[in-house]
């Protein structure tokens, strides 16, 4: 087929010759982990139940929602900020040292009914 290169008609021709050229496709069908995976296997590999999973997905979508991005902006926000709250953790967050967790024991051991091995 020979193109004459001014007409647009001819250039019409073209398009339609181009989108008749089908490229073939290798579609694989994506794995469902809610479908594939029994509910200990798939606490094991996400480290949450199927359930909360759900919710999380759902409350995602509906925080995108109410502020017009979509669920995967949500979710690349919320990891963000996850980073840089646990980044703080070393500034307030504390274990405490022996005289503190040798005084508070009994009281916490006291306070909940538990029996204690070291009093």
């Amino acid at each position: 087929m020979v193109f004459p290169s001014s007409s647009s008609e001819s250039d019409l021709e073209l398009l339609e010759f181009i989108s008749d050229i089908s490229v073939p496709r290798n579609l694989r069908r994506r794995r469902n982990p809610f479908e594939m995976f029994t509910e200990q296997e798939f606490k094991l590999r996400y480290r949450f139940d199927k359930n909360t999973v759900l919710h999380i997905s759902t409350f995602q979508v509906v925080i995108g929602d109410d502020i017009n991005v979509h669920k995967t902006t949500v979710s690349r926000v919320v990891h963000k900020v996850s980073k840089e709250i646990a980044k703080l953790g070393r500034i307030y967050i504390s274990m405490p040292n022996y005289e503190y967790s040798r005084d508070v024991r009994p009281q916490f051991f006291k306070i909940s009914g538990l029996a204690s091995t070291n009093s």
